[in-house]
């Protein structure tokens, strides 16, 4: 038997591990790209929303509906500047029956013309010619812009992150900052700063949107008269403003109104295939956009 001090000092054999421990190198590469992998998921931002699987009901409705209603309204047989009317013997425009179309000669012209890049004004170009009148010129919707100006964010510009959450719920893609072109002393900003976020809207997108805006929104703003009937820029685009209280009655932006900081008003831009601003008020008043009445006031 060994003595008592033989068994005190006799280290307890270790067990070997079945598997060996990893290396300090892959430790540490581990660790490092586990930490790029956390700051590149904090930083960037979610991806946009799928598009929609369904198709959009209100371009449905315009493609079935308004658009042989919008050419019927908008075709005018008697077009002077159309060469099909005036060379026609069966249908050409006499002097005795419309003497205001035959004696007024400058459309014709502006017709015939090629466009050219004349400057008039304060360095604005010419506006092009009307097309001429024809059935398969029919008017329709290019595209809708929805765009937020901060003023607040030229004393800081992470005020601009209230107006790029408040875009992306309400129109359902990602906004794009919009830069100031030149420098303004009086409202110290200078040029390159962040100013103000649009998102620009076309096909499902644009009539999913206008949809939501008039069968939603509009109903639920209290004495507004509509738009004016002298609305336009001359060029068939037409724009209209709305203040802060509108941003809250749309239903995508209810759930998450109290984790906005702070709500701004926004201004709607659509953009018509009409060449001037008559035929694109009939074509948004098809669309169920109101306008005022000559007598209101």
């Amino acid at each position: 038997m060994a003595p008592l001090a033989t068994l005190a000092t006799t280290p307890t054999p270790i067990p070997t591990p079945l598997v060996a421990a990893p290396a300090a190198s892959a430790v540490i590469s581990t660790t490092t790209t586990l930490a790029s992998h956390r700051s590149k998921t904090a930083t960037s931002l979610p991806p946009p929303p799928p598009p929609p699987r369904q198709p959009s009901r209100l371009r449905d409705y315009y493609l079935n509906s308004l658009r042989d209603d919008i050419m019927t309204l908008s075709y005018d047989h008697y077009d002077i500047s159309d060469p099909a009317t005036t060379t026609s013997p069966e249908l050409a425009v006499t002097e005795e029956d419309h003497g205001d179309l035959a004696a007024d000669t400058s459309s014709v012209e502006e017709a015939t013309t090629p466009p050219q890049r004349r400057r008039i004004g304060r360095g604005r170009p010419k506006r092009p010619p009307v097309p001429p009148s024809t059935p398969d010129l029919v008017y329709g919707l290019n595209s809708l812009t929805v765009h937020i100006r901060m003023r607040e964010a030229i004393e800081n510009k992470y005020n601009l992150l209230s107006a790029l959450m408040a875009l992306q719920c309400i129109t359902g893609r990602r906004a794009e900052v919009v830069y100031s072109r030149s420098d303004a002393a009086l409202l110290k900003l200078r040029k390159g700063m962040p100013l103000s976020v649009k998102v620009q809207l076309e096909g499902d997108d644009m009539y999913a949107f206008l949809d939501k805006l008039v069968e939603v929104v509009l109903p639920q703003i209290k004495e507004w008269r509509g738009l004016s009937r002298t609305a336009g820029d001359s060029n068939g685009c037409i724009s209209f403003g709305f203040g802060p209280h509108v941003m809250g009655l749309f239903p995508d932006i209810e759930g998450v109104y109290d984790m906005i900081p702070k709500i701004t008003g926004f201004h709607v831009s659509i953009d018509t295939s009409a060449p001037r601003d008559p035929p694109a008020r009939t074509v948004l008043s098809a669309f169920q956009i109101p306008f005022n009445q000559p007598n209101a006031q």
